[in-house]
């Protein structure tokens, strides 16, 4: 809930869920701060924490990317980020921030141990 109380929130966010992950894509300037925030459920937005000891998507499994991360390797959690939906895409970078829209980021609190 690091961004509680920020807008705007993305697309199909639910209202009043927590608020933890923060997005800056701009397709015409370089962002310096997020473009829009996401929460930790998987209501519908880009965003989703998947808490320890919780099935987490293929994505998240290291040693089989084909197969869902089961419970109970899913130790420390894990946040999946959609960053741009289908057919959409991030291009290269040429050179530092050309073009814009090839430069954002992705910020979240996290513990440290």
């Amino acid at each position: 809930d690091a961004f509680q109380g920020l807008a705007p929130l993305d697309a199909n966010s639910l209202a009043g869920t927590d608020v933890g992950i923060a997005l800056a894509l701009d397709d015409t300037t370089l962002p310096t701060a997020p473009t829009v925030y996401l929460t930790n459920v998987g209501e519908g937005d880009r965003g989703e924490f998947f808490p320890p000891n919780t099935e987490a998507p293929a994505a998240c499994n290291e040693s089989d990317f084909s197969v869902l991360l089961p419970a109970n390797e899913n130790l420390k959690g894990a946040i999946v980020v959609n960053v741009v939906a289908s057919p959409d895409e991030i291009p290269n970078a040429i050179s530092p921030g050309n073009p814009t829209n090839s430069y954002g980021f992705i910020r979240f609190r996290a513990t440290v141990d």
